[in-house]
């Protein structure tokens, strides 16, 4: 079974929970295992809990106990921890409460004022969501291998809250006007020729590949930095140096975990966790499939302002998530062969929950984001920039 990409940006990967050509359910079976569980019973909490999880639970919950509380359009009542308002009061965060979801769209569909702001805040509560769901689900998730505490959710609610905080104005069509003009304002300074050395090919990529994720990370890292208060406030909170490091590699995965995908191991190239919390960076920023949350929540929060039908229901897809070992996706930790833990719907709803998301998206791009009045605005407002530069 293959992944559908829900980015077209993203390469397919082959989903490990299900057979791949033909090879039966014992072949399935073998390659994939319920995480510390009896096998083939997914999602079986177990019958004692241990002390480490009763304390790990109870920390959370205190942790947690001061929530900010909103009534959201797309999810209904939706809930963040308090501390993350520090962050929402920042001018860095702010400043998404004037950039429109859907850039130019917003002048097809009038109805489509929704911000980047209320955006990210949509996607910081369904990561939350999402880990305590798998807690709920998988207490052993607080166990050996993994030891996850309340700085793993916390970690994820920022970097939902903060993923697109280098986003530019007019969505998308920023990010193209970017590329063009820099690589080109970058090659005129330099004699030809320069392009084809390895430093001006080095030099050219940081431009011609530049994303709003990257200058996302390097706008998380400037709002610390303006703002030593609000870091402050995290670290009194429980979270640690390496913490911030998790974050940003949550926000723009390292390129390198495309690695992960090939038929051979490969070093782990993250430094903000270890191997055995690889299912953490499909949670916000997917480096497999690209589902994660930030889909889920603009699949939801754009048809319902662009007064579009969506099958798509993200509650229900993050009900079925369960955290399962990937046979076929090794790293090689300490000189030997270790397996990462992957997230995947279970096997009776993964077809249609899969089938909704690609039916959504798909409406969306064919509706909306390619609407030939969009596309026309897009190109007359690059224009427009090309000329004043």
């Amino acid at each position: 079974m293959v992944h559908p990409s829900m980015d077209s940006d993203r390469s397919t990967s082959a989903s490990p929970s299900r057979d791949v050509g033909g090879d039966g359910p014992q072949m399935k079976k073998a390659r994939y295992d319920s995480v510390g569980m009896q096998e083939g019973k997914l999602g079986t909490v177990p019958e004692m809990h241990s002390t480490a999880i009763q304390e790990q639970a109870y920390i959370l919950k205190r942790k947690f106990m001061k929530r900010w509380t909103m009534q959201d359009p797309a999810h209904g009542m939706i809930w963040l921890p308090d501390i993350l308002k520090t962050i929402m009061d920042t001018y860095q965060f702010e400043r998404m409460n004037n950039i429109l979801q859907l850039g130019s769209t917003a002048r097809v569909y009038r109805g489509a004022t929704h911000t980047r702001a209320a955006h990210s805040i949509g996607t910081a509560y369904l990561s939350l969501e999402l880990m305590l769901h798998l807690l709920d689900v998988q207490p052993e998730l607080y166990e050996e291998p993994f030891n996850l505490t309340f700085r793993d959710v916390t970690c994820l609610a920022i970097a939902g809250l903060c993923h697109d905080l280098g986003h530019p104005l007019f969505s998308h069509m920023f990010e193209a006007y970017v590329q063009k003009v820099a690589s080109k304002n970058m090659l005129a300074k330099h004699p030809e020729g320069y392009a084809a050395t390895p430093e001006g090919a080095a030099e050219l990529k940081k431009y011609t590949e530049w994303t709003h994720e990257q200058a996302s990370v390097e706008m998380f890292r400037h709002m610390l930095l303006a703002n030593p208060d609000v870091k402050r406030g995290l670290v009194d909170f429980g979270l640690q140096e390496v913490d911030f490091v998790f974050i940003e590699e949550l926000i723009s995965p390292p390129a390198e975990m495309g690695d992960l995908l090939g038929s051979e191991a490969v070093a782990w190239p993250c430094r903000g966790r270890p191997h055995t919390h690889a299912f953490l960076y499909e949670i916000v920023s997917n480096w497999r499939s690209g589902a994660d949350v930030d889909k889920f929540d603009y699949f939801t929060r754009d048809a319902f302002y662009l007064g579009l039908k969506s099958s798509f229901d993200a509650r229900r897809y993050i009900q079925s998530l369960r955290v399962l070992r990937d046979k076929r996706c090794s790293v090689v930790v300490a000189g030997a062969e270790q397996n990462l833990f992957t997230l995947s719907p279970n096997e009776k709803q993964l077809d249609s929950l899969r089938m909704d998301a690609a039916d959504t998206r798909a409406g969306l791009h064919r509706k909306a984001y390619k609407h030939k009045t969009s596309l026309k605005l897009d190109y007359h407002m690059r224009r427009v920039l090309e000329l004043m530069e």
